[in-house]
Formats: structure tokens, C-alpha cells, sequence
């Protein structure tokens, strides 16, 4: 009885079916009736639930891609009725007819160590003869909702007949590879073929610019749908050139476009090369310039390519309207532009052709000069550019607004000192004490300057706002509010990158060290310290945070740079002919932070070597010491002078920038072979010396480098040397020496440099005469160029050059950096210095060193060309002197060099 009922049931199901159109899956195309059979799980006992639950989550998955699922209680139940135990194919067939779907889904779950799968039969109710196999892995249990859809994703191929693409191909391709195109789509072997996706690449394709034509062939191949892309290459470059081009050079105009010889013809690459070359041309004033393109020939696949420019006139901006500027002075205002009317010295800057990238930085200029003279309510528009026939016009619309003066200054916040305090670390009260305008510039500086000095007591995220108010119609009040926030420590000081220098050197330059109270002026002081060690050519302090608001770590990272120095120098006089010199340094010797120097020169009349050793902090405490050996014989005009020295010093740091130094000095010198014409001073001086000195040094520097030289700053040096009386020796003497170097940079990167010293000698206590050799000569590339070394001089009754116990020189020289690249500096300088004797008083115009009439004040002058380059065999110095004033046994001009080499 109950096959009877299975089978009248069936029956029906069949009957049902064929009524509504012959199949299941008639009922719509695009979403046929499926039925998920039970699953066998082969797994371990903790993925046994996947019995019940797993049919129930393939159900789950179909439906959300769309199909008519049976519900999985209705097809238990059937199950349950026909008393299956095994499921197969004819059983699978039967239970979808019986649901009234048009497939059946059922197969089994499997575990192997992680490795899980699901091998699964998809069944057509009405295909007695086959099933379609599906077969899916993965690993772990973590992707087992991804097995189920890829599942459920092959099952949908099969059941809306979606065919996959099994290849993918180009035909046609000469010149370009066809990877270029194939790398390019977006479908990929094994999607499924659909043909709105393969017309939008064939579009794709055609877009990339190689192309004449693009069609698509598809066919059926093994495993799903063979794309076969079939397209007609433009013709290849075979020869570029620019026709039209008169006043930028060819060549630098196809270096700068991205189509080459022998490359695809490409619309989209063309188009942005006629823009490049338009800019090319725009940044040279030529803004009127046309740039099309022709192509010569491509009936055989090979054409030429001519970008065809039409220049048109160069324009220079003619006309700056400052629109509404009528509180200020526009020709001030126009000075703080980058952009300049057309003028005699625009010829030098450029700064008359238009950089539309200057323009927005322009609008910035007027605003800040503006806001730095009480206008803060000031509105710029964006520039207007108009080009005219005879040149460009550029426009700034202005809006000045109130011009307010300065109100009440307040305090607001976490205030670690009193208000007259704070008023001390700012500037903006002193502008309201002179009764001026508001200052943008001077309230940004003073929140910089309350920030450092929150920082430097310890407050390293200390915030320092503003607030303005108008207490009246022309007045603004200004509030700094400050937030301290915590107070932070130094945990630890971490080293990075110094894989010469020991820890020991860098360490002992940080001003900040683990424990210390976090210092902003420290740090910068530590970064300079290190810097000016000479051993890095990057150093970087970064604060690090520890997790601990309360502390940070500090990470010093350095990149080490070349240490040791080879440098030499060659030179020609008229008296003493050719001469070479040279030295071997090495700054950071053992990387322990030593100093050794080894020197000596050669040639002409005189040659010296000698031997330095600097510890600059005895065992890593402040204090360091130097000892010096110092071997030279000279040729003067009258005597020769041979003289053997030994110097030992201790060094100590008064300061981050200042510094001193307590030295003594032995000198055993012999003055021989004198002429029997030299005057009775010289005959004197005849023998053997020994001089024993002490010196006492300050030397301060606050110099800045600007990319390759030093461009900013001033360093200064005062010394006084006690020599004989007490010291024993020969020579007894009392000299002072004072040096100061400042840079001041100016206009068009050029800097100034102003050298001045100034020396002064006389008696010690022993009331001797001062020794000849010890005096003071000037001349030559180390003080006044274009005369001969050490020719300028007092005279004694024989005309013979002694030496004065009076100096002064000074050095101004105007440089500009000629090639940043190559590291080359023009210099162009005047020069000023004299020597007097113990009866003269400086800028005494009464000389006897003078070949005609005597200099002004005392002072021999000169005026020349130089440069400084960063050679590949080091630095190189060249100077072209010429002398001013007339000197006896020196010619008119000199030329000399120096050199040297690092490694």
C-alpha cells in the first residue's frame, strides 16, 4: 500500500509538472526549484551537528542567490516517508520530482586534519542519464561559509547553463605585446561568460589609444567560451621631431614627452604630451603657444610623428593691479611679491615671466603683509590673469577691512609663572607699548616663544592657543590660553645608526640624558652639538612616547659621513716660485672622537710638518686636552729661519656655543744664514731662540649652513699670549688677538661675509725688546689676497721687512651659489689691512712699505674674483687678486689656489 501511494504521488508531481511547461525548471528561467538532499559527514564528533545543520545552510545560501529553495523540513519529511538510508541518483531524481523541484543537491562533507571538502551531485529531475560532479576545498573550519558558497556558486553556473570563460586571447598585435592588452581586463579565465561584461572591454580596449579597430570573436571551446580580442594596431613611430621650434631647444622638448621612437602611436599619450609642451613653453612666457601634432606615412605600419608648435610672442607681466590696496602703499606691497612688473632687473630674476605656481604664494604675501599691519580681517580673491597683446596683467581683488590696534594682553590656562613674566618671553607687548597695529607675525612668534618656554621646564605637549576679541571698533583684544599638560621625563636615550662612532662619543654631546626633565631648547642644542661634531651627515632626535604620558624615550639616529680628509694646495710667487702642501686628518680616529692631523708643504722658500692629537673630552668629561709637534724652515729675503715647537693644551666648554682653551707653547727657532746686508735689526736677531708661552683662548660661534656653505651667522675668537719673563725663554712679549667672521644672507640666495681681526702686541714685564719673528705680517691668500705673502710690513732703516707690533685686516665677500649640483660658489671681494710699528698708531698713513705714496689710513687694499668648488678631489679654492695700492717686492695681482680631498 505504501508503494502504491509513492507512486500515485509521483504521478501527479510528473502530471503537475508537464502542465506547467514540461520541466521544473520551466516555471521561471532564471530561478529553477531545488531540493537539498541530506549530506554524509565524515568528521570528528565536534562537527557532527553539520548532519542537520549543513543541508539547512546550503538552503540558506541558495535562496540568497536567487533560487526557489524546498524547504528543508518538507524534503526530511519525504526522506523520512521513503525510508532512505543511501542516497543515489535514482533516489535523489525521485525526492525532486516528489518536492516539485527541478534538481536535486546532495552529497558528502569530509575532515582531514584541516583540510575540509565538500563532493557533491547536482541532479536534473528530468536527465535520467548523468549528474553534474561538484567539488570544493578548503582549510580550516574558520572557511567553511565560504566551501558552502563556492558550493552554491558552481551549482548556479550549472543551473542557469552559465558557461565559464575557459580562454582568453589577442590577435593582431605587431608592435605591442599582448600582454599589454591582456594585463589591462578585468575578466579572467574561469568567469563566467557574460556578454555585457565582454562589451564593456572590448570598449576598454579601444580607449587605451594602441588601436585602429577592435572586434571580439566568441566560439565554444572545451570547458566553456573561448574571447578572442582581434584588433589593428596603430602604425609605429619610426621618427619624432617638433616643427615650429625656435626658442626652446628640440632635443629638451622630446626628452620631456612620454612618446618615444619606435613606440605605438597613442591619441591619449599624445594629448598629454602637446599639454607638456604647452607648460614647457608657458614657463618661458610664451604663453600663447599653439602645439598640434601630424603624422607622415602608416599605410605600412610605420609613420613619423612631427609635434607642430606655433610659439607665438614671449609676454612678461606689464601691469600688477593691486585692487582695492588703499591703506598701504602698493608699491611696498608689490615689493613682497615674487612677481614683478617688467623692469631693467627683472632681466636678471626672471621674476617679470608668469609662474602661475607663485600666483596662490602671492595671494599668501599680501595677506601676511596685511595681517603683520593690523588688516586681520583681510580678503584676497584669486588672481586674475589676462593676456594682452603686449603683455600680462595680473589682478588681486582686495578687501582691507578695519585696521585694529593692540587691547588687553591675557593669560588664560595653566600659568607656570606670573603674567609680567610671560610678558617677558613675548614681543607683542612691546608692539602695543609703541602703539602699532596688530601683528600676525608677532603673535605667531610669541606662541612659539611661550611654547619653548613651557617645553624647557619640562612640559613637552604643552599647547598654547590664541583668542581675539574686539573690545572696540578699531581695537582687538588677545588672549594666549595655555595647557601644560603633564610634565615629561626622559626615560631612555636610544641610539641608532653609528656603526663607527661608540655610544660613549654621541652621548656625551646630548644635553638631555635618561632621568633628565624634558628640555625643547636641550634637544635642539643636542641636534646642533652633534651636527657640529663634523662625524654625521644626518643626525635626527626623535621623541618617542613610552606608553607613559609621564616619560619618553629619546631616539638619536645619525647617518656617519666621511671623518678623514686628505688635503693639499699648490701655489706660485714671483719671490719663492712653485710650492705644494698637504695634510691627513682624521676626525673620529678609532671612533672614540680624536683628532690626528698630520701635515706638511714643500717647494718655494719654506717647508713645515707637523703633527697634531686632540682628546676633546678626557675620558667623556667636559674637559680635553691636545698635544701638538710643529717642524718649518723659511727663507726670508735677508735669513732663513729653521724652528722646532712642541704645544700641549686643555680644552673646556663654557656653553653650548662657547668654548676656551689654556695653552702652552715651546719654540726652539734658529735664525741663520744671514745676508751680510741685512740691517743691524736682522744681525741681531741672528741665533739661536727659544720662546715659552702660554695662551689663553675664547672662541664663540653661532654659524648656519646653507645647503653647501655657511650662510648665516657669526663666530668670534679673543686670545692673549704671555711669552718669556717667568716662562724662561728668549722672547718676551704680551700679544692680543681678537677674530670675528659674520654671514648675513641676502637677496637671490646671495650671502655676505664680513672677516675682521685685530692684533695688538707689546713688552711683558721684563721691559725686553718684542722679537722680530713673532710680529705681525699680512699678504697672501690667508689675509690679503693680491699681495704677496707677508709683504706688508714695517720697514726698518735698511728697507728690510720686520714685522710691526699693530695689525688689522678684514675680509668682505659677497657669494653666490652657482650650482647647488656640483657645490660651486662664486665669490667676488675686497680686502683691507695693515701693519704698524711700535712708534705708529694704527691707520697711521706714514709707511715706509709703500712703493709710491702711501695708502690711506695705513691700509693696503684690494679687490678680486674667487671660488669655492666641492671638487671630487675636494674642496678647491681659486682667488684672483688685485692690489690697490702700490707695495714694495709685490706685484700688482696674484692668483692662488688651495685644495683638498675627503675619504
Amino acid at each position: 500500500m505504501p508503494n502504491r501511494r509513492r507512486c500515485l504521488a509521483l504521478l501527479a508531481t510528473v502530471f503537475f509538472l508537464m502542465l506547467n511547461g514540461g520541466s521544473a525548471w520551466a516555471q521561471t528561467s532564471a530561478a529553477p526549484k531545488v531540493a537539498v538532499l541530506p549530506f554524509e559527514v565524515n568528521a570528528g564528533d565536534d562537527l557532527v551537528y553539520l548532519e542537520d545543520s549543513l543541508p539547512d545552510l546550503l538552503s540558506d545560501r541558495l535562496n540568497e542567490a536567487g533560487f526557489d529553495v524546498v524547504a528543508p523540513d518538507e524534503v526530511r519529511r519525504i526522506v523520512d516517508e521513503l525510508g532512505v538510508d543511501v542516497l543515489d541518483l535514482a533516489k535523489a531524481r525521485e525526492i525532486a520530482l516528489m518536492t516539485g523541484a527541478g534538481y536535486a543537491l546532495y552529497g558528502s562533507f569530509s575532515q582531514l586534519g584541516e583540510t575540509l571538502s565538500m563532493e557533491s551531485r547536482l541532479v536534473d529531475a528530468f536527465d535520467k542519464e548523468k549528474a553534474t560532479p561538484i567539488y570544493a576545498e578548503t582549510e580550516g573550519i574558520i572557511n567553511l561559509l565560504p566551501l558552502v558558497d563556492d558550493v552554491v556558486a558552481q551549482s548556479r553556473k550549472v543551473m542557469l547553463n552559465q558557461q565559464p570563460i575557459a580562454v582568453i586571447d589577442v590577435e593582431g598585435t605587431k608592435v605591442l605585446d599582448p600582454e599589454v592588452v591582456l594585463m589591462r581586463l578585468r575578466i579572467n579565465k574561469g568567469d563566467t561568460y557574460e556578454p555585457s561584461l565582454i562589451d564593456g572591454e572590448l570598449k576598454n580596449i579601444y580607449e587605451l589609444g594602441y588601436f585602429d579597430d577592435v572586434d571580439v570573436i566568441v566560439s565554444d571551446v572545451t570547458g566553456g567560451k573561448k574571447v578572442l580580442f582581434r584588433v589593428v594596431e596603430k602604425p609605429r613611430i619610426q621618427a619624432l621631431s617638433v616643427v615650429g621650434a625656435d626658442e626652446l631647444d628640440e632635443d629638451d622638448l622630446l626628452e620631456a614627452v612620454a612618446t618615444k621612437k619606435g613606440a605605438v602611436l597613442n591619441l591619449r599619450v599624445l594629448r598629454d604630451d602637446m599639454n607638456t609642451i604647452r607648460a614647457m613653453y608657458r614657463t618661458e612666457g610664451y604663453y600663447k603657444t599653439k602645439v598640434s601634432y601630424e603624422v607622415e606615412g602608416g599605410e605600412t605600419g610605420q609613420a613619423r610623428l612631427n609635434f607642430v608648435v606655433e610659439e607665438g610672442p614671449k609676454l612678461y607681466i606689464e601691469e600688477i593691479v593691486l585692487d582695492g590696496a588703499e591703506q598701504v602703499d602698493p608699491d611696498d606691497l608689490k615689493d613682497e611679491l615674487a612677481l614683478s612688473e617688467s623692469g631693467i632687473l627683472t632681466w636678471f630674476s626672471s621674476s617679470d615671466v608668469l609662474n602661475e605656481e607663485l600666483l596662490e604664494r602671492d595671494s599668501s604675501a599680501i595677506k601676511a603683509y596685511y595681517a603683520n599691519r593690523g588688516f586681520m580681517d583681510v580678503q584676497v580673491g584669486r588672481p586674475e590673469v589676462d593676456f594682452l597683446d603686449d603683455g600680462i596683467r595680473v589682478t588681486f581683488r582686495i578687501k582691507e577691512g578695519t585696521r585694529l590696534k593692540i587691547g588687553n594682553i591675557q593669560y588664560k590656562g595653566d600659568l607656570i609663572a606670573s603674567p609680567e613674566e610671560l610678558d617677558e618671553a613675548i614681543a607683542l607687548d612691546e608692539v602695543r607699548a609703541e602703539e602699532q597695529f596688530m601683528n600676525a607675525s608677532t603673535v605667531r612668534e610669541d606662541v612659539e616663544a611661550l611654547t619653548a618656554l613651557y617645553s624647557n621646564k619640562g612640559y613637552a605637549y604643552a599647547d598654547v592657543g590664541v583668542q581675539f576679541a574686539k573690545s572696540s571698533e578699531d581695537t582687538l583684544d588677545v588672549v594666549y590660553t595655555l595647557a601644560k599638560h603633564q610634565k615629561v621625563h626622559i626615560r631612555r636615550v636610544l641610539l641608532e645608526g653609528n656603526s663607527e662612532t661608540r655610544d660613549n662619543v654621541i652621548l656625551r654631546e646630548m644635553r638631555l640624558s635618561d632621568g633628565d626633565t624634558f628640555s625643547a631648547e636641550a634637544l635642539e642644542n643636542s641636534v646642533a652639538a652633534l651636527e657640529g661634531l663634523g662625524y654625521f651627515e644626518g643626525v635626527d632626535v626623535e621623541p618617542i612616547p613610552t606608553g607613559d604620558p609621564d616619560e619618553m624615550d629619546l631616539k638619536v639616529r645619525v647617518k656617519e659621513g666621511p671623518t678623514g680628509q686628505i688635503g693639499g694646495g699648490f701655489g706660485f710667487s714671483s719671490s719663492g716660485g712653485f710650492f705644494v702642501a698637504g695634510s691627513i686628518q682624521e676626525n673620529n680616529l678609532f671612533g672614540k672622537g680624536y683628532h690626528l692631523n698630520l701635515y706638511g708643504s714643500y717647494g718655494g722658500d719654506s717647508n713645515e710638518f707637523g703633527l697634531t692629537f686632540v682628546d676633546p673630552h678626557y675620558d667623556d668629561q667636559k674637559w680635553g686636552y691636545s698635544l701638538g709637534v710643529n717642524r718649518s724652515v723659511d727663507a726670508y729675503d735677508e735669513y732663513d729661519m729653521r724652528d722646532l715647537s712642541f704645544s700641549a693644551a686643555l680644552l673646556y666648554p663654557l656653553g653650548d656655543h662657547t668654548s676656551s682653551k689654556f695653552s702652552y707653547t715651546a719654540s726652539f727657532y734658529h735664525i741663520y744664514d744671514v745676508e751680510e746686508t741685512a740691517s743691524d735689526t736682522i744681525k741681531d736677531e741672528e741665533g739661536e731662540h727659544l720662546l715659552s708661552a702660554v695662551t689663553a683662548l675664547l672662541a664663540r660661534s653661532h654659524l648656519k649652513k646653507n645647503s653647501f656653505f655657511v650662510s648665516e651667522g657669526t663666530a668670534q675668537s679673543l686670545s692673549v699670549t704671555y711669552a718669556g719673563d717667568f716662562l724662561g725663554g728668549d722672547d718676551n712679549f704680551i700679544k692680543y688677538l681678537y677674530d670675528i667672521d659674520h654671514y648675513e644672507p641676502l637677496f637671490w640666495n646671495l650671502s655676505l661675509r664680513a672677516h675682521g681681526n685685530v692684533a695688538y702686541m707689546h713688552e711683558n714685564f721684563s721691559g725686553d725688546d718684542l722679537p722680530m719673528a713673532q710680529k705681525f705680517r699680512l699678504g697672501g691668500i690667508g689675509s690679503v689676497r693680491g699681495y704677496a705673502s707677508r709683504k706688508i710690513s714695517p720697514r726698518d732703516e735698511d728697507d728690510e721687512a720686520v714685522g710691526g707690533d699693530k695689525a688689522l685686516y678684514s675680509n668682505i665677500e659677497l657669494m653666490c651659489p652657482l650650482s647647488k649640483e656640483y657645490g660651486i660658489l662664486g665669490i667676488m671681494f675686497f680686502d683691507v689691512g695693515g701693519v704698524w710699528d711700535d712708534d705708529q698708531m694704527l691707520f697711521d698713513d706714514d709707511l715706509d712699505s709703500a712703493e709710491g705714496d702711501a695708502p690711506s689710513f695705513g691700509l693696503y687694499k684690494s679687490v678680486g674674483l674667487g671660488g669655492r668648488w666641492n671638487s671630487p678631489m675636494g674642496p678647491l679654492e681659486v682667488y684672483w687678486g688685485y692690489g690697490l695700492d702700490d707695495l714694495k717686492d709685490s706685484a700688482s695681482n696674484r692668483l692662488e689656489f688651495r685644495m683638498g680631498q675627503s675619504f
